[in-house]
């Protein structure tokens, strides 16, 4: 049976594979996906009360869902495809020592840099998070207030303000696996939390889940040196790549990283009738979403 969640779109109730939006919501599976594909459309099928199934984000060349997707349309399923980004995969090089012979000098000198000036102007610590034995509430209320400072907290979407972010964080760390898979790097800068980086390492893959800076120091550049930290941490242990997320305006790259895996949702309309009038919706919103972006274009000419 899959682990699924509900999500509700307007009045149309659709499954939701469950797990936090990133790094991906791919299906777990045992087995070949050929031979599971069928059974798993099957056992969609039987979902009486949902209208459809929300598959993603998840790379497009996820083995299971290529085995999925044509038994879901032989199934009478229809699709909707959306791109999400591109992912920036940073793969170990044959360990530490070599990744850190590779990188430029330019890139280290401008960490050192940053460093150097961010603790001239005041007392500065880096500290790194992991394990049971942390006080992982005191450290995701240092998150908080940090990306509270942020640019995320004003035109963003939080991952850690509010109550249901907070309970969330703190009783995933409660979850022995978790509390092993999550760093945090955390900078303070004049006794207050002013940068961090949350990771999850999965298999031999490190994913940056969130990271984010008080806008009071922009200009130091905190990120780069807790990229430099997470970064060396995951080669040290023997992870075989750092997965640092979708888009890349030069930063991604400077560090070596280069593009992955695209990531696609897709959503599922059941073959019911529930299922054909919220596609129905869809295909309309989609329209009137359309209409606007010209509308909105014209008035620019």
């Amino acid at each position: 049976m899959l682990p699924l969640g509900t999500q509700r779109v307007g009045p149309f109730p659709f499954a939701s594979l469950c797990g936090g939006y990133f790094p991906s919501r791919g299906i777990p599976y045992c087995g070949a996906p050929d031979r599971l594909a069928p059974a798993c459309e099957a056992a969609l099928r039987a979902m009486k009360a949902k209208v459809g199934l929300r598959l993603g984000p998840v790379p497009h060349d996820d083995a299971m869902l290529t085995a999925l997707l044509p038994a879901l349309e032989r199934g009478g399923w229809r699709l909707l495809r959306q791109r999400v980004g591109v992912e920036f995969v940073l793969k170990n090089p044959g360990g530490l020592e070599a990744y850190q012979a590779g990188l430029s000098s330019n890139r280290r000198k401008k960490v050192d840099y940053y460093w150097r000036k961010l603790n001239e102007a005041g007392k500065t610590e880096l500290r790194h998070f992991n394990g049971a034995g942390c006080d992982w509430p005191s450290v995701f209320a240092d998150i908080r207030a940090v990306e509270a400072a942020s640019w995320v907290a004003q035109t963003g979407e939080p991952r850690f303000l509010g109550a249901r972010n907070e309970r969330y964080w703190n009783q995933l760390m409660d979850d022995p696996w978790f509390n092993q898979a999550v760093n945090v790097w955390l900078i303070d800068h004049c006794g207050t939390p002013v940068s961090f980086a949350l990771t999850l390492d999965s298999g031999s893959t490190r994913y940056v889940i969130a990271n984010s800076f008080d806008e009071r120091v922009a200009k130091f550049s905190t990120g780069s040196k807790i990229y430099q930290q997470l970064i060396f941490d995951a080669f040290g242990r023997g992870l075989s790549q750092v997965n640092i997320g979708l888009g890349d305006s030069g930063y991604k790259s400077g560090w070596g990283a280069r593009p992955a895996s695209t990531l696609i949702d897709v959503i599922a309309f059941a073959p019911s009738l529930g299922g054909r009038t919220a596609l129905l919706a869809a295909r309309a919103r989609e329209a009137a979403a359309q209409i606007r972006k010209r509308r909105s274009r014209s008035r620019r000419k």
